[in-house]
């Protein structure tokens, strides 16, 4: 009795995972992944977390327009705790600190 019960219940879970899971897409990717259509509010921010490097680089487009013209390059980062972030590499070989001014200061809010 208890066996039976123990592979009915493996066999639930292990149905109810083909359903959840994309294993295609978990094996390329070693890691789990849900399929699109289980739940409306994942498909979302995958929705959103796949258009984060269009976005960005959108961003840093926009922002290089507004820099100084001797920064010739930028990019967005994520740091984590605080989010993403305008970059910037140092624009001359002898920079100090002292020579540093913030030349920007934005937020980036990107809200799921």
């Amino acid at each position: 009795m208890l066996v039976e019960e123990s592979a009915a219940k493996l066999s639930r879970v292990d149905r109810r995972s083909l359903q959840v899971l994309d294993m295609e897409a978990s094996e390329r990717r070693q890691r789990f992944t849900v399929k699109s259509g289980v739940d409306a509010s994942l498909d979302e921010r995958r929705r959103i977390h796949n258009g984060l490097p269009d976005l960005l680089l959108s961003m840093a487009q926009e922002e290089i327009g507004d820099l100084p013209s001797y920064i010739k390059e930028c990019s967005m980062v994520y740091v984590p705790q605080i989010g993403y972030m305008l970059s910037i590499k140092p624009w001359a070989d002898d920079l100090k600190v002292r020579n540093i001014h913030i030349v920007l200061l934005h937020t980036y809010n990107v809200s799921t």
